[in-house]
């Protein structure tokens, strides 16, 4: 597989893409939004233009050669609509299952264990009951599951359906100076560090 530092994403733009950047990041304060993500300062013409959530200004941060480059690599790879991750789908899922499960999905168990146990006047009754209420519950849950995963499928797809900006990947650090995806990778180490798998590498800790 390809080292985590040969592939960036390129996004799509009509006109030409500026050496100027924008980085969000929250701020550690008492009214954070989340953990800050950390990054270097000193990094030459990093301008902080505001504060909680940090926005971050960085002029000339790739030269006009590799904004060609990245530009012309892109539109010859071709690009598609960019993927929206669902990240809170797995708490989701199990959030629902909990509420089926300890709603719908056990007062039906129970509800029809007591309709298939009427009429039966066998002295194993109670025992009868809890078996039918047992195997009911294992079915139902077994149906909210699949209903659970169908509607969360569903709402992944809406989400995607709300996207509407193109991108793709490029992964060639081949092409001499000019390569604006060399330069990509080498400025974003100098400004957010490397990869954590490569300070395990160089560090011992990695395979």
């Amino acid at each position: 597989s390809p080292s985590p530092l040969k592939t960036i994403t390129s996004h799509h733009h009509h006109r030409h893409a500026y050496p100027s950047v924008k980085l969000h990041a929250t701020t550690t304060t008492s009214t954070n939004l989340s953990t800050r993500m950390p990054i270097n300062e000193s990094y030459p013409g990093l301008q902080k233009v505001h504060t909680n959530p940090d926005i971050y200004i960085i002029s000339q941060f790739l030269s006009p050669q590799a904004c060609d480059d990245l530009i012309s690599r892109a539109k010859a790879k071709g690009t598609q609509r960019s993927p929206v991750a669902y990240a809170g789908w797995t708490d989701d899922i199990k959030d629902l299952l909990g509420l089926a499960a300890s709603g719908p999905v056990s007062w039906g168990a129970i509800l029809g264990a007591w309709y298939e146990a009427q009429g039966d006047t066998s002295s194993n009754v109670m025992v009868n009951l809890v078996l039918h209420a047992l195997r009911n519950y294992s079915v139902l849950f077994v149906m909210a599951a699949i209903l659970i995963a169908g509607y969360t499928k569903i709402r992944a797809d809406g989400l995607q359906e709300l996207r509407t900006s193109t991108s793709t990947t490029l992964d060639d650090l081949e092409g001499g100076n000019s390569n604006g995806v060399r330069e990509f990778v080498l400025r974003s180490v100098d400004l957010f560090g490397p990869p954590t798998s490569l300070r395990d590498v160089g560090t011992g800790n990695g395979n």
